[in-house]
């Protein structure tokens, strides 16, 4: 039979990911679409250097400590071809994603690993349904995008250490290339500063096919064959390029570009304030990882994830003990049968797990798109096990020939693989509906977890859709699970002020002043419905206390004399 071209594969892979994701094109925009998208002025108004020197939300009157220029720069490229219309957001995303999908393929064909293991892992990454959050979510481009840009990069500097190429223009347009797609990539999003080591990790694994590829001796010490990479080359590379680079990134991050003057998101906590409680907390998620790769079942956003308090906790001892037994075995599939491969997915798995590993506590403890790269991994790690039970252990029924189609025969393992990816494009396919509107994907996550965000949220999707009395049943459900947020009572206000019941919603205005007085839209609302009420002064109260917060503004000083001009006349 003749051997399928690379390209065939590049065709399928490409084909694959756009038949799966094709559904989602039509779904609105969600969850936080609003701050990063529609509602920020910087994406709607290609503000550039707003773009590249404020964070990531400040468009929309908003503080954060994210700083992606890149994808906030991409989506405004979208709002200027496309305006709000979420198609060609969707279109992006998919397009990035496919991008980076094939060039997984090719990095993998570069590594040496059999095509058809390389077509395999490639479209598990495509269309596994866990990627559904970083796919189909606009906001979550930032995903897509900085494993595009790591990808070539990669890839880039996999011909850069390319023996074959003999041209040192060609060389060093190839490093280049690999520099700056490391730089993109770091500015898509921040995680993307994990590349660095999966650059290194790359290399040495590249080096090791080639040495093992090359010679008949016995391999070498692991630790003396990586430092010779480490001196031959990786370390010029590195040294020149990429290190310099990390370290300017972390130093401006930690200074001009830290917007809010920590990365530690769980200030006051004993899980913020404990690196032991969140690494242990770390090997009880990563096994839930594991499990929603093999069995993608209930995926939602938004987990609540219960601290390991105790390294006598059942979770943190099995992972622990996952966790060395893969590596031991590994370590034994490298001495015996000179396969490194194990160990190199392992590594890549839990090496871009590190990042959101709670070493640095950032803006949750488990979320599904943190999985996007480090999967790779593990499927690599996976291929690496069945590849061994077939060769070692002989497990003959999986190359059994079940039937054939034209001249092809497929075997017992083909067919069972074949199952497996058109589950998971089902599955895919179900999470993109999920995810179509605001209303569907809120109601959809409260069936997993009822947080006063996700009731709030879909109270406003309710208000949104002029389903005003449905939105004030779950305003007051968020409420009561908690009732420390000013926006969940200012939100509640304007709708019941939408349906007439002006009372509650002074009542509600009060209360979000009481949580937070400088609440600008609260005073506002407040302060025009006692307008509305003719009870002019007390809505001369609320404008003067803007009057004096915001001096400048000038609308707020023509209502507040508007407003005493109002008052004067209804005394005469």
């Amino acid at each position: 039979m003749k051997r399928l071209r690379i390209r065939h594969y590049l065709l399928a892979l490409f084909l694959l990911c756009f038949i799966t994701y094709a559904s989602s094109f039509i779904n609105q925009f969600v969850w936080d679409d609003e701050q990063f998208i529609y509602k920020n002025e910087f994406v709607k108004n290609f503000d550039v250097e707003k773009i590249f020197t404020t964070d990531t939300i400040a468009g929309a009157g908003e503080t954060s400590n994210y700083y992606r220029p890149l994808t906030t720069l991409s989506f405004a490229i979208d709002h200027a071809i496309w305006g709000l219309n979420p198609f060609g957001f969707h279109l992006t995303n998919t397009s990035l994603h496919a991008g980076a999908g094939l060039l997984l393929f090719l990095i993998l064909i570069r590594l040496k690993i059999k095509r058809s293991t390389s077509f395999i892992i490639s479209s598990l990454f495509l269309v596994h349904p866990l990627q559904t959050e970083a796919v189909t979510y606009m906001n979550s481009r930032g995903d897509s995008q900085y494993t595009f840009f790591l990808f070539l990069g990669l890839y880039a500097f996999l011909q850069f250490l390319n023996i074959h190429i003999k041209s040192l223009t060609s060389r060093i347009n190839w490093g280049f290339l690999a520099w700056f797609c490391y730089l993109f990539s770091i500015l898509s999003k921040e995680i993307g500063i994990a590349g660095i080591g999966l650059y290194f990790l790359v290399t040495v694994y590249d080096q090791w096919q080639n040495y093992v590829h090359n010679s008949a001796t016995t391999s070498p010490n692991i630790l003396v064959f990586i430092r010779q990479q480490l001196w031959q080359s990786w370390g010029w590379f590195a040294l020149y390029l990429t290190v310099p680079i990390t370290i300017f990134y972390l130093i401006l991050r930690s200074t001009v570009l830290n917007f809010t003057g920590s990365l530690n998101l769980y200030q006051g906590s004993e899980y913020g304030s404990s690196l032991f409680l969140r690494l242990m907390t770390f090997f009880k998620v990563w096994q839930h990882y594991i499990g929603l790769l093999l069995f993608p079942h209930g995926l939602h956003m938004d987990r609540n994830v219960s601290i390991v308090m105790t390294p006598l906790n059942t979770a943190f001892i099995s992972g622990l003990f996952l966790m060395i037994s893969v590596t031991i075995f590994g370590f034994y599939l490298w001495r015996k049968h000179n396969s490194l491969q194990l160990l190199f997915g392992w590594a890549w798995f839990l090496g871009m797990l590190v990042p959101v590993s709670g070493v640095i506590p950032i803006n949750g403890i488990m979320y599904e798109h943190w999985l996007y790269v480090p999967q790779i991994g593990f499927w690599l790690s996976l291929a690496a096990l069945f590849d061994y039970l077939k060769r070692y252990i002989h497990v003959k029924f999986l190359d059994i020939k079940v039937f054939q189609i034209s001249k092809i025969k497929i075997s017992v393992f083909q067919l069972l693989i074949s199952i497996v990816i058109v589950s998971f494009c089902a599955l895919t396919i179900r999470q993109n509906y999920y995810w179509s509107t605001p209303i569907r994907l809120y109601t959809y996550l409260i069936q997993y977890t009822q947080t006063a965000r996700i009731y709030n949220n879909l109270a406003m999707a309710y208000a949104e859709a002029d389903q005003p009395e449905q939105a004030i049943v779950m305003y007051q459900k968020s409420l009561t699970i908690s009732d420390s947020y000013p926006q969940t009572y200012h939100n509640l206000a304007n709708t019941s002020t939408s349906v007439g019941d002006t009372d509650n919603a002074e009542k509600y205005y009060l209360q979000a002043l009481k949580l937070s007085p400088n609440f600008y839209w609260s005073r506002l609302k407040l302060s025009q419905l006692y307008a509305d009420k003719a009870q002019y002064d007390q809505a001369i109260v609320h404008m003067t206390y803007l009057s004096q917060q915001f001096p400048g503004d000038a609308t707020i000083q023509d209502e507040l004399m508007q407003l005493k001009i109002l008052s004067q006349e209804s005394t005469k």
